[in-house]
Protein backbone atom coordinates (compact mmCIF):
# COMPACT_ATOMS: atom_id res chain seq x y z
CA UNK A 1 0.00 0.00 0.00
CA UNK A 2 1.59 3.03 -1.02
CA UNK A 3 0.62 5.55 0.89
CA UNK A 4 0.71 3.82 4.77
CA UNK A 5 2.76 5.89 5.86
CA UNK A 6 0.66 8.80 5.17
CA UNK A 7 -2.69 7.19 6.46
CA UNK A 8 -0.95 6.42 9.92
CA UNK A 9 0.34 10.04 10.11
CA UNK A 10 -3.10 11.52 9.21
CA UNK A 11 -4.74 9.04 11.86
CA UNK A 12 -2.41 10.12 15.19
CA UNK A 13 -3.98 13.60 14.31
CA UNK A 14 -7.81 12.59 14.71
CA UNK A 15 -9.83 13.13 17.53
CA UNK A 16 -9.73 9.68 19.69
CA UNK A 17 -13.66 9.60 19.79
CA UNK A 18 -14.91 9.41 16.30
CA UNK A 19 -16.68 7.53 13.26
CA UNK A 20 -14.54 6.93 10.63
CA UNK A 21 -15.06 4.94 6.96
CA UNK A 22 -12.14 3.63 5.18
CA UNK A 23 -12.83 2.42 1.88
CA UNK A 24 -10.52 0.47 -0.73
CA UNK A 25 -11.33 -1.32 -3.93
CA UNK A 26 -9.10 -4.02 -3.26
CA UNK A 27 -8.88 -6.08 0.29
CA UNK A 28 -5.24 -6.69 0.41
CA UNK A 29 -3.28 -7.68 4.01
CA UNK A 30 -1.96 -3.76 4.50
CA UNK A 31 -5.18 -2.41 3.87
CA UNK A 32 -6.53 -5.05 6.72
CA UNK A 33 -3.53 -4.58 9.05
CA UNK A 34 -4.49 -0.50 8.96
CA UNK A 35 -7.82 -1.19 9.79
CA UNK A 36 -6.50 -3.00 12.96
CA UNK A 37 -4.56 -0.55 13.79
CA UNK A 38 -6.09 2.69 13.27
CA UNK A 39 -9.76 1.71 13.77
CA UNK A 40 -11.64 0.62 17.15
CA UNK A 41 -14.15 -2.09 16.69
CA UNK A 42 -14.22 -2.16 12.98
CA UNK A 43 -16.91 -3.61 10.75
CA UNK A 44 -16.03 -5.06 7.66
CA UNK A 45 -18.50 -4.79 4.55
CA UNK A 46 -17.52 -6.22 1.19
CA UNK A 47 -19.19 -7.20 -1.95
CA UNK A 48 -18.04 -10.77 -2.70
CA UNK A 49 -19.33 -12.94 -5.39
CA UNK A 50 -22.00 -15.53 -4.65
CA UNK A 51 -19.18 -18.78 -4.44
CA UNK A 52 -16.34 -16.36 -3.20
CA UNK A 53 -13.58 -17.88 -5.80
CA UNK A 54 -12.25 -15.07 -7.22
CA UNK A 55 -10.80 -11.37 -6.26
CA UNK A 56 -11.38 -10.18 -9.56
CA UNK A 57 -15.23 -8.91 -10.10
CA UNK A 58 -17.49 -11.24 -12.00
CA UNK A 59 -17.98 -8.86 -14.87
CA UNK A 60 -14.11 -9.12 -15.66
CA UNK A 61 -13.04 -11.78 -18.31
CA UNK A 62 -9.18 -12.59 -17.85
CA UNK A 63 -7.12 -14.17 -20.52
CA UNK A 64 -3.34 -14.94 -21.10
CA UNK A 65 -1.68 -15.81 -24.69
CA UNK A 66 1.59 -18.02 -24.79
CA UNK A 67 3.48 -15.65 -27.20
CA UNK A 68 7.75 -15.25 -27.57
CA UNK A 69 9.11 -12.15 -26.69
CA UNK A 70 10.01 -11.82 -30.16
CA UNK A 71 6.04 -12.14 -31.54
CA UNK A 72 4.57 -9.73 -29.26
CA UNK A 73 4.72 -6.58 -30.91
CA UNK A 74 3.29 -8.58 -34.07
CA UNK A 75 0.44 -9.76 -31.59
CA UNK A 76 -0.06 -6.38 -30.01
CA UNK A 77 -0.67 -4.86 -33.40
CA UNK A 78 -2.96 -7.41 -34.90
CA UNK A 79 -5.02 -7.32 -31.25
CA UNK A 80 -5.48 -3.74 -31.39
CA UNK A 81 -6.25 -3.27 -35.09
CA UNK A 82 -9.46 -5.78 -34.18
CA UNK A 83 -10.69 -3.68 -31.49
CA UNK A 84 -10.49 -0.34 -33.73
CA UNK A 85 -13.50 1.12 -31.93
CA UNK A 86 -12.47 0.15 -28.61
CA UNK A 87 -10.66 1.85 -25.88
CA UNK A 88 -7.75 -0.14 -24.59
CA UNK A 89 -4.32 0.04 -22.06
CA UNK A 90 -1.13 -1.66 -22.54
CA UNK A 91 0.83 -1.68 -19.48
CA UNK A 92 4.07 -1.65 -19.47
CA UNK A 93 7.29 -2.67 -17.22
CA UNK A 94 9.63 0.22 -17.24
CA UNK A 95 9.38 3.46 -18.84
CA UNK A 96 11.98 3.15 -21.73
CA UNK A 97 9.77 0.43 -23.09
CA UNK A 98 6.27 2.86 -22.77
CA UNK A 99 9.19 5.73 -24.71
CA UNK A 100 9.67 3.30 -27.62
CA UNK A 101 6.26 1.52 -28.43
CA UNK A 102 4.20 3.95 -28.08
CA UNK A 103 6.48 5.86 -31.12
CA UNK A 104 6.57 2.53 -32.96
CA UNK A 105 2.64 2.09 -32.08
CA UNK A 106 2.11 5.71 -33.85
CA UNK A 107 4.13 5.13 -36.62
CA UNK A 108 2.51 1.44 -36.95
CA UNK A 109 -1.12 3.33 -36.83
CA UNK A 110 -0.46 6.09 -39.21
CA UNK A 111 -2.36 6.69 -42.23
CA UNK A 112 -5.37 4.66 -42.89
CA UNK A 113 -4.63 2.64 -39.66
CA UNK A 114 -5.26 6.29 -37.62
CA UNK A 115 -5.58 5.01 -34.34
CA UNK A 116 -4.90 7.50 -31.25
CA UNK A 117 -1.72 6.38 -29.01
CA UNK A 118 -1.05 7.97 -25.81
CA UNK A 119 1.93 7.38 -23.34
CA UNK A 120 2.00 7.69 -19.39
CA UNK A 121 4.87 6.78 -17.07
CA UNK A 122 6.36 8.38 -14.05
CA UNK A 123 9.05 9.86 -15.41
CA UNK A 124 7.16 12.42 -17.30
CA UNK A 125 6.51 16.26 -16.48
CA UNK A 126 3.76 16.13 -14.13
CA UNK A 127 2.19 18.89 -16.56
CA UNK A 128 2.44 16.88 -20.02
CA UNK A 129 1.15 13.49 -17.03
CA UNK A 130 -1.86 15.18 -16.86
CA UNK A 131 -2.33 16.87 -20.46
CA UNK A 132 -2.46 12.99 -21.62
CA UNK A 133 -4.32 11.33 -19.02
CA UNK A 134 -6.64 14.16 -20.10
CA UNK A 135 -6.79 13.66 -23.80
CA UNK A 136 -7.18 9.95 -23.23
CA UNK A 137 -9.92 10.42 -21.25
CA UNK A 138 -11.59 12.18 -23.33
CA UNK A 139 -11.28 10.02 -25.97
CA UNK A 140 -14.39 7.32 -27.19
CA UNK A 141 -11.54 4.73 -28.77
CA UNK A 142 -7.63 5.13 -28.16
CA UNK A 143 -4.73 3.19 -26.86
CA UNK A 144 -3.35 4.06 -23.55
CA UNK A 145 0.41 2.65 -23.29
CA UNK A 146 1.61 3.37 -19.68
CA UNK A 147 3.35 2.07 -16.91
CA UNK A 148 2.08 0.56 -13.40
CA UNK A 149 1.50 4.52 -12.50
CA UNK A 150 -1.96 4.34 -13.90
CA UNK A 151 -2.64 0.94 -12.05
CA UNK A 152 -3.34 2.44 -9.07
CA UNK A 153 -5.70 5.39 -7.89
CA UNK A 154 -6.68 6.86 -11.58
CA UNK A 155 -10.20 6.30 -12.93
CA UNK A 156 -10.31 6.40 -16.43
CA UNK A 157 -13.90 5.64 -17.91
CA UNK A 158 -15.39 3.18 -20.07
CA UNK A 159 -11.49 0.89 -20.62
CA UNK A 160 -12.83 -1.89 -22.57
CA UNK A 161 -9.50 -3.92 -22.61
CA UNK A 162 -6.44 -3.76 -20.76
CA UNK A 163 -3.35 -5.83 -22.23
CA UNK A 164 -0.12 -6.18 -20.13
CA UNK A 165 2.64 -6.72 -23.05
CA UNK A 166 4.87 -7.49 -19.61
CA UNK A 167 3.83 -9.01 -16.49
CA UNK A 168 4.28 -6.88 -13.06
CA UNK A 169 7.12 -7.22 -10.98
CA UNK A 170 5.14 -7.32 -8.22
CA UNK A 171 2.01 -9.87 -8.66
CA UNK A 172 -0.22 -7.77 -6.55
CA UNK A 173 0.04 -5.51 -9.38
CA UNK A 174 -1.66 -7.66 -11.59
CA UNK A 175 -5.25 -7.07 -9.85
CA UNK A 176 -4.28 -3.18 -9.96
CA UNK A 177 -3.87 -3.32 -13.58
CA UNK A 178 -7.02 -5.24 -14.59
CA UNK A 179 -8.87 -3.33 -12.16
CA UNK A 180 -8.97 -0.35 -14.37
CA UNK A 181 -11.85 -1.83 -16.64
CA UNK A 182 -14.83 -3.40 -15.56
CA UNK A 183 -15.96 -0.44 -12.84
CA UNK A 184 -18.92 0.15 -11.27
CA UNK A 185 -20.99 -3.21 -12.52
CA UNK A 186 -19.70 -2.34 -16.58
CA UNK A 187 -17.58 -5.33 -18.10
CA UNK A 188 -14.43 -5.34 -19.26
CA UNK A 189 -11.83 -8.00 -20.49
CA UNK A 190 -8.00 -8.69 -19.76
CA UNK A 191 -5.35 -9.92 -21.77
CA UNK A 192 -1.79 -10.85 -20.53
CA UNK A 193 0.81 -11.99 -23.00
CA UNK A 194 3.40 -14.95 -21.26
CA UNK A 195 6.39 -16.94 -22.85
CA UNK A 196 6.39 -20.62 -23.04
CA UNK A 197 8.30 -21.30 -20.28
CA UNK A 198 5.83 -18.62 -17.69
CA UNK A 199 2.94 -20.69 -18.16
CA UNK A 200 3.18 -21.44 -14.60
CA UNK A 201 2.12 -17.88 -13.59
CA UNK A 202 -1.18 -18.82 -15.11
CA UNK A 203 -1.15 -21.57 -12.04
CA UNK A 204 -0.14 -19.13 -9.33
CA UNK A 205 -2.73 -16.08 -10.47
CA UNK A 206 -5.44 -19.38 -9.93
CA UNK A 207 -4.47 -19.77 -6.04
CA UNK A 208 -4.64 -16.32 -5.55
CA UNK A 209 -8.05 -16.37 -6.79
CA UNK A 210 -8.10 -14.62 -10.33
CA UNK A 211 -8.81 -17.19 -13.07
CA UNK A 212 -7.61 -17.26 -16.52
CA UNK A 213 -8.67 -18.52 -19.65
CA UNK A 214 -6.01 -19.03 -22.73
CA UNK A 215 -6.71 -16.87 -25.76
CA UNK A 216 -5.35 -18.27 -28.72
CA UNK A 217 -3.75 -15.85 -31.63
CA UNK A 218 -3.17 -16.32 -35.09
CA UNK A 219 0.83 -16.21 -34.61
CA UNK A 220 1.76 -18.13 -38.03
CA UNK A 221 -0.86 -16.14 -40.26
CA UNK A 222 -0.98 -12.15 -38.85
CA UNK A 223 1.94 -9.63 -40.09
CA UNK A 224 5.17 -9.33 -39.15
CA UNK A 225 5.74 -5.82 -38.47
CA UNK A 226 8.99 -5.73 -37.07
CA UNK A 227 11.04 -5.12 -40.25
CA UNK A 228 8.81 -2.24 -40.95
CA UNK A 229 9.98 -1.08 -37.31
CA UNK A 230 13.08 -1.41 -38.57
CA UNK A 231 12.46 0.67 -41.83
CA UNK A 232 11.37 3.03 -39.06
CA UNK A 233 14.70 2.84 -36.91
CA UNK A 234 16.95 3.34 -39.71
CA UNK A 235 15.10 6.76 -40.59
CA UNK A 236 15.74 8.14 -37.20
CA UNK A 237 17.95 7.76 -34.76
CA UNK A 238 15.69 8.71 -31.91
CA UNK A 239 14.20 5.24 -32.50
CA UNK A 240 17.33 3.52 -32.10
CA UNK A 241 18.44 5.20 -29.28
CA UNK A 242 14.68 4.49 -27.13
CA UNK A 243 14.42 0.91 -28.14
CA UNK A 244 18.00 0.43 -26.98
CA UNK A 245 17.63 1.65 -23.69
CA UNK A 246 14.08 0.24 -23.11
CA UNK A 247 15.47 -3.37 -24.01
CA UNK A 248 18.48 -2.48 -21.23
CA UNK A 249 15.70 -1.87 -18.36
CA UNK A 250 13.55 -4.44 -19.88
CA UNK A 251 16.22 -6.87 -18.92
CA UNK A 252 16.99 -5.31 -15.29
CA UNK A 253 13.31 -5.03 -14.85
CA UNK A 254 13.23 -9.11 -15.50
CA UNK A 255 16.26 -9.91 -13.66
CA UNK A 256 14.34 -8.05 -10.24
CA UNK A 257 11.43 -9.60 -10.85
CA UNK A 258 9.29 -10.40 -7.46
CA UNK A 259 8.42 -14.34 -8.84
CA UNK A 260 11.97 -15.64 -9.84
CA UNK A 261 10.59 -19.24 -9.03
CA UNK A 262 8.61 -18.17 -12.41
CA UNK A 263 10.09 -15.70 -14.35
CA UNK A 264 13.65 -17.37 -14.26
CA UNK A 265 16.06 -14.78 -15.96
CA UNK A 266 18.38 -17.67 -16.69
CA UNK A 267 15.65 -18.99 -18.73
CA UNK A 268 15.14 -15.91 -20.81
CA UNK A 269 15.53 -15.88 -23.93
CA UNK A 270 17.58 -12.97 -24.73
CA UNK A 271 18.08 -13.04 -28.50
CA UNK A 272 14.14 -13.14 -29.02
CA UNK A 273 13.81 -10.31 -25.98
CA UNK A 274 16.48 -8.25 -27.94
CA UNK A 275 14.59 -9.20 -31.94
CA UNK A 276 11.39 -7.80 -30.17
CA UNK A 277 12.87 -4.68 -29.60
CA UNK A 278 14.20 -4.46 -32.97
CA UNK A 279 17.67 -3.74 -31.99
CA UNK A 280 20.80 -3.54 -34.37
CA UNK A 281 22.98 -4.91 -32.67
CA UNK A 282 23.50 -5.81 -28.87
CA UNK A 283 24.54 -3.51 -26.14
CA UNK A 284 27.31 -3.84 -23.52
CA UNK A 285 25.81 -4.64 -20.17
CA UNK A 286 26.41 -6.48 -17.47
CA UNK A 287 23.61 -8.68 -17.66
CA UNK A 288 25.01 -10.09 -21.30
CA UNK A 289 28.51 -11.00 -20.35
CA UNK A 290 29.43 -14.47 -20.70
CA UNK A 291 25.82 -15.59 -21.60
CA UNK A 292 24.84 -17.50 -25.37
CA UNK A 293 22.69 -15.28 -27.72
CA UNK A 294 20.95 -16.31 -30.90
CA UNK A 295 20.70 -12.63 -32.13
CA UNK A 296 22.65 -11.75 -36.02
CA UNK A 297 23.80 -8.37 -35.56
CA UNK A 298 22.44 -6.07 -38.57
CA UNK A 299 25.42 -5.42 -41.19
CA UNK A 300 25.17 -1.57 -41.04
CA UNK A 301 26.83 0.86 -39.41
CA UNK A 302 24.98 2.60 -36.29
CA UNK A 303 27.01 5.54 -36.84
CA UNK A 304 25.61 6.36 -39.51
CA UNK A 305 21.87 6.85 -38.92
CA UNK A 306 20.85 10.23 -38.39
CA UNK A 307 18.04 12.07 -36.15
CA UNK A 308 15.10 12.99 -38.15
CA UNK A 309 15.20 16.78 -35.65
CA UNK A 310 17.62 18.73 -37.30
CA UNK A 311 18.68 20.24 -34.21
CA UNK A 312 19.12 16.89 -32.37
CA UNK A 313 21.51 15.68 -35.54
CA UNK A 314 23.51 19.28 -35.55
CA UNK A 315 23.99 18.92 -31.73
CA UNK A 316 25.66 15.16 -32.62
CA UNK A 317 27.71 16.02 -35.25
CA UNK A 318 29.28 18.75 -32.99
CA UNK A 319 29.79 15.78 -30.42
CA UNK A 320 31.01 13.05 -32.98
CA UNK A 321 33.73 15.93 -34.24
CA UNK A 322 34.83 16.66 -30.47
CA UNK A 323 35.33 12.79 -30.18
CA UNK A 324 36.76 12.19 -33.52
CA UNK A 325 39.55 15.07 -32.32
CA UNK A 326 40.27 13.16 -29.16
CA UNK A 327 40.57 9.82 -30.92
CA UNK A 328 43.15 11.55 -32.71
CA UNK A 329 45.72 13.40 -30.34
CA UNK A 330 45.45 9.78 -28.45
CA UNK A 331 46.41 7.85 -31.64
CA UNK A 332 48.89 10.10 -32.39
CA UNK A 333 50.36 9.89 -28.66
CA UNK A 334 50.08 6.06 -28.87
CA UNK A 335 52.10 6.10 -31.77
CA UNK A 336 54.67 8.35 -30.96
CA UNK A 337 55.06 6.19 -28.09
CA UNK A 338 55.90 2.91 -30.32
CA UNK A 339 58.71 4.66 -32.16
CA UNK A 340 60.15 5.52 -29.37
CA UNK A 341 59.70 1.88 -27.78
CA UNK A 342 61.23 0.69 -30.79
CA UNK A 343 64.03 3.17 -31.46
CA UNK A 344 65.40 2.17 -28.03
CA UNK A 345 68.81 0.75 -27.92
CA UNK A 346 68.86 -3.08 -28.34
CA UNK A 347 71.61 -2.96 -25.96
CA UNK A 348 69.79 -1.33 -23.31
CA UNK A 349 66.87 -3.46 -23.88
CA UNK A 350 68.92 -6.87 -23.61
CA UNK A 351 70.37 -5.60 -20.27
CA UNK A 352 67.09 -4.97 -18.42
CA UNK A 353 65.52 -8.40 -19.93
CA UNK A 354 68.18 -10.66 -20.80
CA UNK A 355 66.97 -13.55 -22.51
CA UNK A 356 68.32 -17.59 -22.10
CA UNK A 357 68.17 -17.81 -25.60
CA UNK A 358 70.89 -14.95 -26.08
CA UNK A 359 72.93 -16.38 -23.20
CA UNK A 360 72.86 -20.13 -24.62
CA UNK A 361 74.03 -18.98 -27.91
CA UNK A 362 76.55 -16.62 -26.50
CA UNK A 363 77.64 -19.79 -24.87
CA UNK A 364 77.90 -21.81 -27.69
CA UNK A 365 79.26 -19.56 -30.09
CA UNK A 366 81.98 -19.22 -27.45
CA UNK A 367 83.02 -22.56 -27.56
CA UNK A 368 82.68 -23.10 -31.48
CA UNK A 369 86.03 -19.93 -31.78
CA UNK A 370 87.89 -21.58 -28.77
CA UNK A 371 88.01 -25.02 -31.60
CA UNK A 372 88.74 -23.15 -34.48
CA UNK A 373 91.57 -21.33 -32.77
CA UNK A 374 92.78 -24.97 -31.56
CA UNK A 375 92.49 -25.82 -35.19
CA UNK A 376 94.35 -23.44 -36.85
CA UNK A 377 97.03 -23.28 -34.22
CA UNK A 378 97.20 -27.31 -35.26
CA UNK A 379 97.92 -26.40 -38.88
CA UNK A 380 100.43 -23.94 -37.89
CA UNK A 381 102.65 -26.61 -35.74
CA UNK A 382 102.43 -29.48 -38.58
CA UNK A 383 103.47 -26.63 -41.04
CA UNK A 384 106.40 -26.01 -39.12
CA UNK A 385 106.91 -29.74 -38.27
CA UNK A 386 106.81 -30.23 -42.30
CA UNK A 387 109.62 -27.62 -42.74
CA UNK A 388 107.13 -25.15 -44.78
CA UNK A 389 107.58 -22.44 -41.94
CA UNK A 390 110.43 -21.58 -39.63
CA UNK A 391 110.07 -21.54 -35.89
CA UNK A 392 110.09 -17.64 -36.43
CA UNK A 393 107.18 -17.50 -38.71
CA UNK A 394 105.23 -19.92 -36.40
CA UNK A 395 105.98 -17.75 -33.08
CA UNK A 396 105.46 -14.57 -35.07
CA UNK A 397 102.09 -15.82 -36.13
CA UNK A 398 101.13 -18.22 -32.98
CA UNK A 399 102.54 -16.08 -30.30
CA UNK A 400 103.01 -12.63 -31.88
CA UNK A 401 105.52 -10.26 -30.95
CA UNK A 402 104.04 -9.72 -27.51
CA UNK A 403 104.67 -13.39 -26.38
CA UNK A 404 107.97 -13.47 -28.30
CA UNK A 405 108.72 -11.00 -25.72
CA UNK A 406 107.53 -13.01 -22.97
CA UNK A 407 109.49 -15.76 -24.27
CA UNK A 408 112.98 -14.04 -24.13
CA UNK A 409 111.73 -13.08 -20.41
CA UNK A 410 111.43 -16.74 -19.35
CA UNK A 411 114.88 -17.87 -21.25
CA UNK A 412 117.04 -14.96 -18.83
CA UNK A 413 114.99 -16.41 -15.86
CA UNK A 414 115.13 -20.25 -16.67
CA UNK A 415 118.11 -22.76 -15.61
CA UNK A 416 120.61 -23.51 -18.03
CA UNK A 417 119.57 -26.52 -19.12
CA UNK A 418 115.99 -25.06 -20.19
CA UNK A 419 117.76 -22.35 -22.73
CA UNK A 420 119.01 -25.63 -24.58
CA UNK A 421 115.91 -26.66 -25.09
CA UNK A 422 115.64 -26.04 -28.47
CA UNK A 423 112.53 -23.11 -29.65
CA UNK A 424 110.43 -25.29 -31.36
CA UNK A 425 110.00 -27.78 -28.35
CA UNK A 426 108.67 -24.91 -25.64
CA UNK A 427 105.86 -23.89 -28.56
CA UNK A 428 104.82 -27.43 -28.60
CA UNK A 429 104.36 -27.63 -24.53
CA UNK A 430 102.86 -24.40 -24.74
CA UNK A 431 100.55 -25.40 -27.02
CA UNK A 432 99.85 -28.86 -25.25
CA UNK A 433 99.15 -26.14 -22.19
CA UNK A 434 96.58 -24.83 -24.18
CA UNK A 435 94.92 -27.33 -25.72
CA UNK A 436 94.55 -28.20 -22.01
CA UNK A 437 92.91 -25.20 -21.24
CA UNK A 438 90.92 -25.29 -23.93
CA UNK A 439 89.70 -28.51 -22.64
CA UNK A 440 88.82 -27.61 -19.36
CA UNK A 441 86.86 -25.00 -20.81
CA UNK A 442 84.75 -26.96 -22.83
CA UNK A 443 84.50 -29.44 -20.09
CA UNK A 444 83.37 -26.63 -17.70
CA UNK A 445 80.83 -25.62 -20.42
CA UNK A 446 79.23 -28.88 -20.79
CA UNK A 447 78.75 -29.01 -17.27
CA UNK A 448 76.84 -26.19 -17.29
CA UNK A 449 74.70 -26.94 -19.53
CA UNK A 450 74.39 -30.50 -17.93
CA UNK A 451 73.05 -28.57 -14.68
CA UNK A 452 71.19 -26.14 -16.66
CA UNK A 453 69.08 -29.45 -18.03
CA UNK A 454 68.86 -30.62 -14.63
CA UNK A 455 67.58 -27.54 -13.45
CA UNK A 456 64.99 -26.92 -16.01
CA UNK A 457 63.89 -30.22 -15.33
CA UNK A 458 62.84 -29.84 -11.93
CA UNK A 459 61.09 -26.65 -12.89
CA UNK A 460 59.27 -28.08 -15.18
CA UNK A 461 58.21 -31.18 -12.44
CA UNK A 462 57.50 -28.79 -10.16
CA UNK A 463 54.78 -26.62 -12.58
CA UNK A 464 53.06 -29.90 -13.59
CA UNK A 465 52.90 -30.89 -9.77
CA UNK A 466 51.25 -27.59 -9.31
CA UNK A 467 48.73 -27.53 -11.97
CA UNK A 468 48.13 -31.56 -11.09
CA UNK A 469 47.28 -29.77 -7.31
CA UNK A 470 45.13 -26.79 -8.94
CA UNK A 471 42.69 -29.26 -10.88
CA UNK A 472 42.17 -31.20 -7.85
CA UNK A 473 41.32 -28.40 -5.83
CA UNK A 474 38.94 -27.47 -8.74
CA UNK A 475 37.47 -30.75 -8.90
CA UNK A 476 36.79 -30.63 -4.89
CA UNK A 477 35.33 -27.27 -5.40
CA UNK A 478 32.83 -28.54 -7.75
CA UNK A 479 31.88 -31.66 -5.41
CA UNK A 480 31.01 -29.74 -2.96
CA UNK A 481 28.65 -27.48 -4.89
Amino acid sequence: MGFEVSLNKILEHLPKQRRTGLFSATQTQEVKALARAGLRNPATISVQVANNTQITPATLQNYYCLVGHDQRLSALHHFVQAKKGEKLIVFFSTCGSVDFFSRVLEELFKGKNDFPVVALHGKMPQKKRTTNYDHFSALKSGLLVCTDVVARGIDLPDVDWIVQYDPPQDPNFFVHRVGRTARAGRSGCALSFLSSNEDAYVNFLKIRKVPCEEMTLPLDTMEDVLPKVKSFILEDRDLLEKGTKAFMAFVRSYKEHQCQFIFRFKELDLGAAARGFCLLQLPKINELRNVRIDFSKADIKTTDIKFKDKAREKERQKKLAVIAKENEIRDKKNAEMREKKRKRPLEEESQKHPRRREKKKGLHQQIVEEWDELAEEEKLYKKMKKGKITEEEYEKALLGKADSSDDDDDDDEEDGDKKKRAKWQRSEEKMKERFKKKEQVVSKTAEQKREAAKREERIRKRKKSQHVQRAVQRAQRRGRR
